[in-house]
């Protein structure tokens, strides 16, 4: 059983409340995302219930933010909080691995 703040979303920031209510969904798989560049613009046009991982898969594409908000009609101020999460996951994903011996330990 999940703790009511995670189930219910609940953070300090809408960055943090928004990753809790990605994680708390329960999927059985992940959506399946367009290959193409057009087809990626073309499914961000619609309101879907996968309309987020979409927009997450934009930035990850390289797509800016006002390129997304004028295929969504998203609120910029929510889609740089959005293109934040995607530039913060890929430079964790860049960074070189922490091992004992490089930490002084």
């Amino acid at each position: 059983m999940k703790s009511v703040g995670e189930a219910m979303a609940i953070g300090r920031t809408f960055k943090e409340a928004f990753q809790k209510a990605m994680r708390s969904r329960e999927l059985d798989a992940p959506p399946e995302l367009p290959a193409s560049p057009q087809d990626l613009r073309k499914a961000l046009a619609v309101p879907t219930a996968e309309r987020y991982e979409l927009v997450l898969h934009a930035f990850h594409q390289k797509l800016g933010v006002d390129e997304v908000h004028e295929l969504t009609g998203i609120s910029p101020f929510f889609l740089s909080e959005l293109a934040d999460i995607v530039e913060l996951e890929r430079e964790v994903r860049e960074a070189p691995r922490l091992t004992p011996s490089c930490c002084g330990a």
